[in-house]
């Protein structure tokens, strides 16, 4: 069976910096220093990722050298015109901002700058993920007809990201195209039976293999079904992984499990392709 190296992937959760950032902060050596497109760029063609989609962290101070939700769009934009249409990019959030500003820069980001979903990060904000001003947030991505892409890993049940606060945000819009980044963490179970969400792979599954071992992992993944599950490393993060072991150890662990080539292909591509508007059979090449 083809490995999942050579699979065709749309890897859902990335995180670039524009290169001013990196410009203006040469002597940075976290995780975020590796999030350069040029890098980004290489590993893409390393391991047959077609396409990627950059999350924004709902901290624009960190995302632009703006400081505003305003300036991250725009830099979004750069870094998709930048990457030859490889590079999908969603809208970001500016904790600071009230929900009729908040609304109109996310509907400035769709309409105006050609984003392509939402992100909502309650870990960053502080803000918990079904508080009202969220509320708003996803009637209008209904309205937009976006996905919307909700950071979950939480440590407690008490955290604003907590899986029981996403679960209820997907029953209070049951026509929201609802991500679930990092699958829940370790609250999954909070998760299961819900129609409208999608869980991306993103940081976690190394985190499961490490606490449930390979065979557990993979019954997790398979109990909310293959259609639902999207490719995605979270690179350049982790919180088990340096940078550049994030993706052979993905490889690793996925060629381990019992997912047939079409369930292979469901996750590695055609979920998110369907999910992002995109043609799923264009330039097939999985053997």
């Amino acid at each position: 069976m083809i490995s999942w190296k050579e699979l065709r992937k749309l890897d859902a959760h990335i995180h670039l910096l524009p290169d001013a950032v990196h410009a203006a902060y040469p002597d940075d050596e976290d995780e975020f220093s590796w999030g350069k497109q040029s890098l980004m760029d290489s590993l893409m063609a390393e391991y047959h990722v077609e396409r990627a989609v950059i999350m924004p962290l709902n901290d624009p101070c960190l995302m632009s050298l703006g400081g505003s939700s305003e300036s991250v769009h725009k830099d979004l934009v750069q870094l998709k015109q930048q990457g030859g249409g490889r590079y999908l990019a969603f809208a970001d959030v500016d904790p600071r901002e009230d929900s009729p500003h908040a609304c109109a820069h996310l509907c400035r980001g769709i309409l105006h700058y050609q984003l392509d979903g939402l992100k909502i990060h309650p870990a960053n904000t502080a803000i918990p993920a079904d508080c009202p001003d969220n509320h708003y947030l996803l009637e209008l991505a209904e309205t937009l007809r976006i996905p919307v892409a909700v950071h979950c890993y939480p440590n407690d049940d008490h955290a604003p990201c907590a899986a029981w606060r996403v679960r209820a945000l997907a029953l209070a819009h049951p026509g929201l195209r609802l991500i679930v980044s990092h699958m829940g963490g370790f609250q999954w179970q909070q998760l299961l039976g819900l129609e409208n969400i999608w869980l991306d792979l993103s940081a976690i599954l190394p985190d499961y293999v490490t606490v449930y071992g390979l065979k557990k992992t993979n019954r997790i993944l398979r109990s909310f079904g293959t259609d639902r599950i999207l490719f995605a490393t979270d690179y350049p993060c982790s919180r088990s992984l340096s940078p550049e072991e994030i993706y052979p150890r993905y490889m690793e662990i996925l060629d381990q499990m019992d997912f047939s080539l079409a369930e292979r292909r469901q996750i590695a591509w055609s979920n998110a392709a369907h999910l992002f508007g995109l043609e799923a059979a264009a330039g097939e090449n999985n053997g």
